[in-house]
């Protein structure tokens, strides 16, 4: 009874904290049902179609996640849950707003969803474990176990030992310093001003004061909202990843991948090290993942699990032909250079692979030229001479985390065609004024005055010059400012030459960003 108590009153001070500092609720890429199902099928298990499947959110804010999911498939279900009801009730609004009726926002603890829920298909639980009790953290666990249909994948993230314990520091000096009676973003701002301090005050140059001064320079990057809730919440619990995965099995789950592949691959880390963490896992997968965890010092995972009664159908071996049937994505700006006989494939953060296949080289070719459109690997077989060594190069690169596997094709047209249409979902959040939007590929993007404008009139039906056309009215009035390196125009007269300068770039960063469609 006192336990059932404690839990309310911490359900109820979450709620609070959330009303007073909304998360900002946006697209989480790597949670996308189509993903999942990616991953799920890259590790030899079958799943249900994402158009027909059946979603669960815990922990959904005001649905910025699942309202493009909703939007882009209609004929599946979506169901989201959030103990806040000022971001449930900014949430209804924007679905009404949409005429969604796939879509359900429920203002309840997850603890409260009862069996005529039914079952899902994926069930996605992001930024929400670590930050529960315990009790509250089995009943995810429950949830998972109860609601999850017998193909389906759950979602959970949450922060990891011994890798957390480096930020363990920071969270505990807030605890003793900053005041009982400051909350919101009053708090944060104490946070600030105590980190602050302390980076200047801590007299030696050790491993602490570096910290500090690190975490101080970090912070400063961070929305004040995601600061208050993982430093600045009541609970935050990492675990061992090894006792997550033990806690689950309790409830009848199994360990089937992380959400990004290629941190589970030893041989990143060099011959020697791969060898010595197989020696020591034994080709177990659980103690393989904790050891990596030892190895890398990671702070948080995305773990996907099933049921366990599934795990022995689970093909580790990850095969070229595993991404049979999958489509394929990658960051805009990866390139091919052709350096005397060899070719480089250049990534958009500078990782660079040598392609030593003439069939890879040719895909990747056609791969490039299609982004941010995804590419099936069918298609990109069509026209080699070696099947074999495109499969296997494209399932190295994913492995490596520079090519994203999807059961769905995202339809992106690049570069921008003569006659642009704004995505569904960017054009509605266009046309509300919102500060940010969901791409094709499910990702955040920001969103400007101009942008928003040439969002709201990319219908299909308007050629480029006529955008631009209305773009310099909307300039010369005033009613948009356009900015290049801190400067605007002062007259008409350069108000039209700055709009022709900037416009077609700007267009161009649309289609580049993934929000234009074909």
């Amino acid at each position: 009874m006192q336990d059932s108590l404690q839990i309310e009153l911490s359900i109820a001070r979450t709620a609070q904290s959330y009303n007073l500092l909304p998360y900002e609720s946006k697209a989480i890429p790597q949670s996308h049902p189509a993903r999942l199902a990616a991953i799920a099928k890259i590790f030899g298990l079958t799943v249900k179609p994402v158009h027909i499947a059946r979603v669960l959110e815990l922990g959904c804010a005001s649905g910025g996640n699942l309202i493009p999911m909703a939007l882009n498939y209609p004929e599946a279900k979506f169901v989201g849950i959030d103990v806040s009801p000022k971001q449930i009730a900014a949430g209804l609004e924007r679905i009404g707003k949409l005429g969604l009726k796939n879509l359900e926002l429920q203002c309840k603890s997850f603890s409260d969803l009862g069996a005529e829920a039914g079952q899902f298909d994926y069930i996605i639980c992001h930024g929400v474990f670590s930050w529960v009790p315990r009790a509250l953290q089995d009943a995810i666990f429950e949830l998972c176990q109860k609601h999850l249909s017998l193909e389906g994948i759950a979602y959970i993230s949450y922060n990891v030992l011994p890798g957390w314990r480096m930020l363990q520091p920071l969270r505990d000096a807030f605890s003793a310093a900053l005041p009982n009676g400051v909350i919101g973003a009053a708090r944060v701002q104490e946070a600030a001003q105590l980190l602050s301090f302390l980076s200047v005050a801590s007299p030696s140059n050790g491993v602490y004061t570096q910290s500090l001064t690190a975490m101080a320079e970090k912070l400063q990057k961070f929305s004040v909202a995601y600061v208050a809730h993982e430093y600045l919440e009541e609970t935050n619990d990492p675990c061992l990843f090894r006792d997550f995965a033990e806690r689950a099995a309790g409830f009848g789950l199994g360990f089937l991948s992380e959400c990004e592949i290629q941190t589970m691959i030893v041989d990143h880390y060099g011959t020697s090290v791969a060898d010595e963490i197989r020696r020591r896992s034994a080709g177990d997968a659980i103690a393989t993942e904790q050891l990596l965890d030892l190895v890398s010092g990671r702070t948080f995972r995305q773990t996907l699990l099933v049921h366990n009664v599934r795990s022995k159908e689970i093909v580790r071996d990850l095969a070229p032909e595993c991404l049979n049937g999958l489509h394929l994505n990658a960051d805009v700006g990866m390139h091919l250079d052709v350096e005397g006989q060899e070719v480089k494939l250049t990534l958009v953060d500078g990782q660079a692979f040598w392609i030593k296949s003439e069939a890879m080289h040719k895909a990747l070719l056609k791969f490039i030229s299609r982004l941010p459109a995804t590419s099936s690997l069918e298609n990109l077989l069509q026209t080699v001479s070696d099947a074999e060594d495109v499969k296997r190069g494209f399932r190295n690169l994913m492995l490596a985390g520079a090519v994203v596997p999807s059961t769905q094709s995202v339809r992106a047209s690049y570069p921008a065609p003569a006659m642009p249409k704004a995505g569904k979902m960017a054009k509605a959040d266009a046309e509300a004024g919102a500060n940010v939007t969901t791409n094709l590929k499910h990702e955040p993007v920001s969103l400007e005055p101009a942008t928003c404008f040439l969002l709201r009139h990319m219908d299909g039906e308007h050629d480029q010059s006529e955008l631009i056309a209305t773009l310099i009215e909307e300039f010369r009035c005033g009613r948009i400012i356009l900015y290049e390196d801190g400067k605007t125009a002062s007259t008409p007269e350069e108000a039209v030459s700055f709009v022709r300068q900037n416009a077609a770039d700007l267009i161009d960063s649309l289609a580049k960003g993934a929000l234009l469609e074909f």
